[in-house]
C-alpha cells in the first residue's frame, strides 16, 4: 500500500510542475466572431468544422487561440504555438 502511496504522490508533484508553466490569458474581444452551431471551447483559427468552414467567420488569425461560445460569441486568446499558420 505504501509504494501505491508513493507512486500517487509522485504522480501529483509531476502534474503540479507542469501546470506552474502555464500562464493566465485574457482572451480579447477583437470583433472575431465563431459560426453558430458548434460546440462552444478553444478553436485554433485554422480549424475547419466541416465542409470547409473554419470555426472562426471573422477576424480570423491561422495561428491564434479562440474561444468560441454560443450564438457565435468570440475571444481572441493571441498567437498559440499548437495552432499552426496554413
Amino acid at each position: 500500500m505504501q509504494f501505491k502511496s508513493g507512486v500517487l504522490l509522485l504522480i501529483a508533484s509531476i502534474a503540479a510542475a507542469n501546470a506552474s508553466g502555464l500562464e493566465a490569458r485574457a482572451c480579447s474581444s477583437n470583433g472575431c466572431a465563431c459560426v453558430t452551431g458548434i460546440k462552444a471551447g478553444i478553436y485554433c483559427g485554422n480549424c475547419v468544422v466541416g465542409a470547409g468552414t473554419y470555426a472562426v467567420k471573422t477576424k480570423r488569425v491561422a495561428s491564434h487561440a479562440f474561444q468560441c461560445g454560443a450564438g457565435g460569441a468570440c475571444c481572441d486568446y493571441g498567437a498559440a504555438s499548437d495552432c499552426g499558420g496554413v
